[in-house]
């Protein structure tokens, strides 16, 4: 945790602001690599950082706030995370030189593999590869065999170079991390209730914990969580391996717009196609009854267009975008519009606008960090089966216009806007996150 999401990212905040110490000879502000040396840029970025809050879902607990403001006033571990393996790929393209930039992709592309849940040794093989190359042009762009920057090749970028060498013996980096530790220590730090006598307090509360924690287990049934996961909210849909509807649902069936019906009478005329063969969509109307919430199998929440557009982008924390898996075996990602039941078997479908193809060029070139859609709103709807969806993202826009008011923007998606994917680093291990917040919301 403090190598990569700590050490790691101060390294290089440091230069590319110009503010690392130990050169005697030449001013850091000077170096290729000190884009942000002004104050103009550096400012400008952490408004960018800023305005992507509002598209990163719930589950990411503390997004990134504006770092130009907050970095030396308590800038935690996880907001540096998602910054430096998340943002700073694709925020930092058309900054960064171009070699810089691809030193930074290979750094971001061999720890990212080594924090997954499963890593095939093809996957470990790959993260060797880009981890070498990366520490390999630290020295040659950073370093340039000068004396004078020494200082820059610190211990941190000689650890990753080994990092996947201990994969086979230690296991993924995620369950590395001091996250949980330093969590209890907080947790048990906040019940202290005798600051005459402190450590002596802590101890009962330690030792109240663990007899708590003996009891649960001779009896789950008196652990809370298992009970909250077990119970459904009220409304709620159990539609089986772990999907469930959930609440907003709108009262009655209503009437759909023509572009929505014709999206949902070619998901017909391929499922039941005996009885909507000959229908014409020029003719087509159709009525549903929309959910606005689906809970997945790894207990994180979509929601959807229809509820999420209630509120500006001020109080949002957008979780409708997803991915999931298309009649091929590629995954595609779009928004969720809603959620409804449809045929005659009442097959549990969400109505999305895909985004387009990725840009493939800019992917290879990033190591495969940046995955950049366009956003094509209701000109690609399509149906699809909710146990299609596989887990939620956050699509953070890609250009640097502020003209967006997040006091009256209640579109938030726009067409023909740019958006880059965000993946929770390490989530498929339930690790590193809380629950998602949504699971405590009863709409």
């Amino acid at each position: 945790m403090h190598l990569s999401w700590l050490n790691i990212p101060e390294l290089y905040l440091s230069l590319w602001r110009g503010t690392i110490k130990g050169s005697t000879q030449s001013d850091p502000k000077s170096w290729v690599c000190a884009v942000w040396a002004t104050d103009e840029k550096w400012m400008a970025h952490g408004r960018r950082v800023e305005r992507a809050m509002p598209f990163l879902p719930g589950f990411f607990d503390r997004p990134p706030c504006n770092i130009a403001e907050k970095v030396n006033s308590g800038y935690k571990a996880t907001e540096f995370k998602t910054w430096f393996y998340n943002y700073a790929p694709a925020m930092l393209r058309d900054e960064l030189p171009e070699a810089y930039w691809e030193q930074l992709c290979e750094l971001v592309r061999g720890l990212t593999l080594l924090y997954a849940d499963t890593i095939m040794p093809k996957e470990v093989v790959e993260s060797k590869q880009q981890l070498s190359a990366a520490v390999l042009h630290h020295e040659i762009l950073y370093y340039a065999r000068d004396p004078d920057r020494l200082h820059v090749v610190r211990p941190c970028i000689h650890s990753v170079w080994h990092a996947p060498d201990m994969i086979v013996l230690l296991g993924s980096l995620i369950c590395l991390t001091q996250l949980p530790m330093e969590r209890l220590i907080g947790d048990l730090g906040g019940q202290i209730k005798q600051p005459s006598n402190p450590f002596a307090n802590l101890s009962q509360r330690a030792l109240r914990r663990c007899q708590e924690n003996a009891i649960k287990a001779l009896d789950t049934r008196l652990d809370r969580t298992h009970a909250t996961l077990s119970h459904l909210p009220r409304g709620a849909l159990d539609l089986g391996g772990g999907y469930v509807l959930l609440r907003a649902r709108d009262r009655c069936a209503r009437d759909i717009p023509p572009e929505e019906a014709a999206a949902f009478l070619d998901y017909l005329a391929y499922h039941e196609s005996e009885r909507y063969i000959n229908v014409e969509q020029g003719s087509f109307t159709f009525r549903v009854q929309k959910w606005a919430r689906l809970r997945l199998p790894n207990d994180t929440v979509v929601r959807s267009a229809w509820k999420e557009r209630d509120k500006p982008l001020k109080w949002l924390r957008m979780a409708r975008c997803v991915k999931f898996s298309a009649i091929s075996t590629t995954l595609e990602v779009a928004e969720v519009c809603y959620f409804c039941e449809v045929g005659d078997t009442r097959r549990p479908v969400a109505l999305v606008s895909v985004f387009g193809p990725r840009n493939e060029g800019l992917y290879e070139r990033s190591r495969k960090t940046v995955q950049l859609h366009t956003y094509r709103g209701n000109s690609q709807l399509r149906v699809v089966d909710v146990q299609k969806i596989c887990s939620v993202v956050g699509m953070i826009p890609d250009d640097r216009a502020e003209h967006v008011d997040f006091e009256t923007d209640y579109v938030h998606l726009h067409d023909n806007h740019t958006y880059f994917v965000v993946e929770k680093l390490g989530f498929e291990a339930k690790i590193l996150g809380t629950r998602d917040q949504e699971m405590e919301v009863d709409e």
